[in-house]
């Protein structure tokens, strides 16, 4: 029973659906559960949409965040989707998602939580991970306030990446050409950054690593520098500031300082 056909029915049970103001009546109760329908419908969609969000897309949660940036387009607009009401982009086009990386994270000062997203683009010719430019980055968060909990804000974090610095030891078998293992050092150094987890904690102890036998040990296909007999890091700093051992990534990645090469020297093994 629509909204109008009760107030009629509940207007005549009360004795008001004489002939006289019969036309009165039923323009209030066109108009009035016109109103009433409207916004049953309303809540209805709302309710569904909420609860589309809660069981299909983790509403909230750390997978939320970080799927919600990674699909964004930059030079598309959302709208709800006809089946579910869920903000979406009628195409997908993958040329136009410029984050690449995108993490979230929490962290507790005393009873309050504050909640952060960081993201990061990549520059087409290196292929390295680089901040959005602040046009995109001013979309990407126009766009991301379609997916925010109310009175719930996320700091979003496009910050330039970390400057890794450090002093290096490469020593090397004998045996194996010294102008071979410097060429390959470099190219072993980029490959560790490329494949880097975003929002990572470095480990000085697994660039070390990296550099002598690759990610193989640990199952994946990246070999190591076939003469290195070890690499060792010292004076290790990030920002400018020092470090031992492991650090957090405020940005979520980073980069060697420039010329970074020129502070590893080959030392020859003595056996």
């Amino acid at each position: 029973m629509s909204s109008q056909t009760q107030i009629l029915a509940n207007i005549g049970s009360i004795g008001m659906n004489n002939a006289s103001n019969a036309a009165v009546t039923v323009i209030i109760a066109q108009g009035v559960g016109l109103c009433i329908d409207n916004t049953i419908i309303e809540f209805a969609n709302t309710q569904e949409a909420i609860l589309y969000m809660i069981t299909n897309k983790n509403y909230g949660k750390a997978g939320y965040y970080v799927a919600a940036a990674l699909a964004f387009q930059n030079g598309y607009n959302l709208a709800p989707s006809a089946s579910t009401l869920y903000p979406s982009y009628a195409v997908i086009d993958p040329t136009a998602q410029v984050v690449k990386q995108a993490a979230f994270e929490v962290i507790t000062q005393g009873s309050n939580s504050l909640l952060f997203l960081k993201i990061a683009g990549q520059d087409p010719v290196t292929g390295l991970l680089q901040p959005l430019p602040s046009d995109q980055f001013a979309a990407f968060q126009a766009y991301m306030t379609n997916f925010l909990i109310p009175y719930i804000p996320v700091t979003f974090i496009n910050n330039q990446p970390d400057q890794l610095s450090f002093n290096g030891i490469f020593t090397y078998y004998p045996t194996y050409d010294v102008n071979v293992a410097s060429a390959a050092i470099m190219p072993q150094l980029t490959s560790f950054l490329t494949n880097f987890q975003f929002n990572g904690q470095f480990y000085c102890g697994d660039l070390e690593s990296f550099v002598q036998f690759g990610n193989v040990p640990l199952g994946g296909s990246i070999p190591g520098i076939p003469g290195c007999r070890n690499f060792r890091l010292s004076n290790t700093s990030l920002n400018g500031v020092a470090f031992a051992d492991d650090i957090v990534l405020p940005s979520g990645y980073f980069n060697y300082t420039s010329n970074i090469i020129n502070n590893i020297q080959l030392v020859a093994a003595s056996s």
